[in-house]
């Protein structure tokens, strides 16, 4: 059986209570590929404690593969017993000869099934902290699986020899790693190695057909001055397109690359030259690159032109690239952005963990234009959104108009941080095709974080979330198409004045579009409010569905200019169960339950709102 596939069932962990059971099988099923279930044949307690031979589960699962005897709702699992009986008249007693029970596995793989009474789906199929994250890690990639056509990524195919770096003990290290990486490529590739130890860079670019291996206990130190990032290099800044100092780790159009190994990526200090340059300044890039029309070429920072302007360097960021591995490292004390690749396609990460909480405006993933991406058992602890989809903003990214798409995430554990999954700001080509499933929010600021501002076009679609467990400190599921008046000015009004900003029933191509988002079979641990949404009133949020949630929230709902909403079966425990509704319609909440019981506050607001269905 291959159970390596999917994060171990948490009863693993808990192994001192589980009851083995032997028995024979008249099925094995997959429940969400995340749950193996059992339907025993026999109640034999005198032998609970023997264990399930492996070949009878190899082979039942051989059997059933694709099949499932039996429709059953696994939300509620019961005694059945069949005998004698049709399918659908199975009759529930204490003394059936059929029950449905969970198989857990331990350490090593080893198959058990766990014998309980009453058990509820949410404990096996929906991960804890210990089953993600790069602890959780496989060595193999698993099968990519999702809800649209997504190809089944390998890891770059590097030949050629090994080199390893002859390091300086003292002073910079940049020109040995260089002359080392552009050495192999010029060969056909080859993997470059830095040793264990503590040394000094500045920037580094990949090149084809290089693996770059950070060897354990390698501390690479990367500089803080601008003279170790020059000449600049084409890069895109919060989706503007410049010249400027890349990445700690960059490449450009290079195919078959990796960056690998169990060493540590590590920035410089914030009150370095190039932090202490850009945190006033260059705060808002729409300040100085103020025209879409302004040729890439001239939009040159290099400390130097354009009153000194300079933008900070992203710590990993390939540009242009293919067949890309990012796997095992560390990246500790980022000055700007960790992981991002741009306008790349086939990309694995994979087993990152970034430290960065407290430490500039530090995204961990950011996914920027850039499709058939998988990112897996990584760990984020930062300062701003964290698993990140991003295509671009205003003008200049409806110029290059390149969306992100095809996007898998899974196994992955993000602890402080704004959002968990996070679509925009800027997206101004679209993001679509998004499956994030079985991952661990423990710590961050909202869970599900979807965001743009008026006039910056594109939009999302197709965004798929299941299997994920959640403690936030503020939203579970939020959504704001207006932003805030910081940086969308007037337009973050939701009735700008006419001059500004007309409303028509026809919105212009610059109005983001935000629809088909689906986020279900979810624990929310805590949060402050677990649904708050705001969309434009010229063209709402609409078509989310978001269903099987168990959980704690102090307050309960508030949404406006949305159109499609549902909520299905919802269960949680609130402090304030008022549903708040505002110029919406289709609003729709089934076999919802607060503190038990059906809504029964609902507090309409401004606009009317019309078709809410409220089912009891």
């Amino acid at each position: 059986m291959k159970t390596r596939s999917a994060p171990r069932s948490a009863a693993s962990s808990r192994s001192p209570s589980s009851r083995n059971l032997q028995t024979h099988h008249s099925s094995l099923i997959t429940h969400h590929s995340s749950l193996y279930v059992a339907l025993a044949d026999r109640w034999l307690p005198s032998i609970w404690q023997t264990d399930v031979p492996q070949r009878t589960l190899k082979n039942k699962e051989k059997a059933y593969l694709n099949h499932q005897p039996f429709d059953r709702d696994f939300s509620q699992p019961q005694v059945k017993d069949k005998t004698g009986v049709r399918r659908n008249k199975w009759d529930t007693t204490q003394d059936a000869r059929y029950v449905f029970l969970p198989v857990t596995f331990d350490e090593q793989g080893k198959p058990t099934i766990e014998w309980r009474d009453e058990w509820r789906v949410e404990d096996y199929l929906i991960p804890t902290r210990q089953q993600v994250g790069p602890q959780a890690m496989t060595n193999d990639i698993a099968p990519i699986a999702a809800p649209f056509p997504m190809p089944q990524l390998q890891r770059p195919d590097i030949k050629g020899k090994k080199i390893v770096v002859r390091m300086n003990r003292q002073g910079m290290s940049t020109q040995a790693i260089q002359r080392a990486i552009d050495r192999a490529s010029a060969q056909g590739g080859g993997v470059v190695v830095i040793p264990a130890g503590r040394w000094q860079s500045g920037r580094i670019t990949l090149k084809s057909g290089v693996e770059l291996h950070l060897s354990e206990g390698c501390e690479l130190h990367f500089s803080g001055q601008i003279k170790d990032y020059l000449p600049v290099v084409f890069t895109r800044d919060e989706g503007i397109e410049i010249m400027s100092l890349g990445a700690f780790i960059y490449a450009n159009g290079a195919h078959n690359i990796a960056l690998t190994g169990k060493g540590r990526i590590v920035g410089p200090s914030t009150d370095c030259e190039i932090y202490q340059i850009n945190k006033e300044k260059a705060l808002n890039i729409e300040t100085i690159v103020t025209s879409p029309d302004m040729p890439v070429s001239e939009r040159v920072f290099d400390g130097l032109a354009h009153s000194g302007e300079v933008f900070l360097p992203k710590s990993v960021a390939p540009i242009n690239c293919s067949n890309v591995l990012i796997e095992g490292i560390t990246i500790d004390q980022s000055l700007y952005w960790n992981v991002v690749p741009q306008y790349c396609d086939s990309v694995i990460i994979r087993g990152v963990t970034v430290n960065s909480f407290g430490h500039g405006r530090t995204d961990g993933i950011d996914i920027e234009s850039s499709k058939n991406v998988l990112v897996e058992y990584c760990q984020l602890d930062c300062q701003d959104d964290c698993y990140t989809m991003k295509s671009g903003r205003n003008g200049d990214g409806l110029r290059v108009n390149r969306p992100t798409e095809n996007v898998v995430l899974r196994y992955n554990l993000a602890l402080r941080g704004a959002g968990g999954i996070v679509c925009g700001t800027e997206m101004s080509a679209g993001v679509r095709n998004v499956y994030m499933h079985d991952c661990v929010f423990d710590g961050t600021d909202q869970a599900f974080r979807f965001k743009t501002l008026r006039a910056r076009g594109g939009g999302l679609e197709n965004i798929n979330v299941e299997r994920v467990r959640a403690r936030v400190l503020h939203y579970a599921f939020y959504c704001d198409m207006l932003g805030s008046i910081k940086w969308g000015g007037e337009l973050a009004k939701r009735f700008p004045a006419p001059d500004v900003y007309p409303l028509s029933d026809k919105p212009s191509p610059t109005t983001p579009d935000f629809r088909t988002i689906t986020v279900s079979d979810v624990v929310i641990d805590d949060c402050d409010q677990l649904v708050k949404c705001i969309g434009l009133p010229e063209r709402p949020l609409r078509n989310v569905l978001f269903r099987n949630v168990k959980g704690h929230a102090r307050s309960f709902i508030w949404l406006r200019d949305v159109k499609s909403f549902v909520l299905q079966n919802v269960d949680v425990t609130v402090d304030d169960p008022e549903a708040r509704i505002d110029g919406c319609e289709g609003i729709m909440l089934l076999d919802t339950r607060l503190n038990g019981k059906a809504p029964q506050a609902v507090n309409y607001e401004g606009k009317p709102s019309q078709q809410i269905i409220i089912t009891k």
